[in-house]
């Protein structure tokens, strides 16, 4: 069994094998489990999922009369309202709530989420926003 440390040498020498978690598996049924673990040192593995702690700040800007804004939705996916009279803090993880679902919202999507808004912003994509 290999240590970290050893592993880390490899990986500073340059020498350590890596595979994708998909080489893994193949090579996995090919081999076995013994025989892949005697050659791999690192696998790789990510996502590409909203996670809890993701999100997105927004400021929309001051109007004329200023306004403050202490509940908000985009799409129908509330966002925090409550650290800036214009600013928002979007979870990507955040998913659409009662209150919005009952007025039926146009766009709303029960699959839909805060990833799926930020995506649409960065995108340069119109969104519903409804402010209280």
């Amino acid at each position: 069994m290999r240590t970290i440390a050893e592993i880390n040498d490899k990986i500073a020498k340059k020498t350590a094998v890596v595979w994708t978690v998909e080489e893994l598996k193949s090579r996995v049924d090919e081999m076995g489990i013994k025989e892949v673990f005697s050659q791999v040192d690192v696998v790789c593995t990510g996502t590409f999922e909203p996670m809890e702690s993701s999100g997105a700040i927004i400021n929309l800007g001051q109007t004329d009369p200023p306004i403050k804004i202490r509940q908000c939705w985009l799409d129908g996916i509330p966002a925090y309202a409550g650290f800036g009279a214009v600013d928002l803090y979007l979870g990507a993880s955040a998913i659409s709530d009662l209150a919005a679902k009952n007025e039926n919202l146009e766009g709303e999507n029960p699959e839909r989420g805060g990833g799926h808004i930020i995506e649409d912003l960065i995108a340069g994509k119109s969104i519903q926003l409804r402010a209280v």
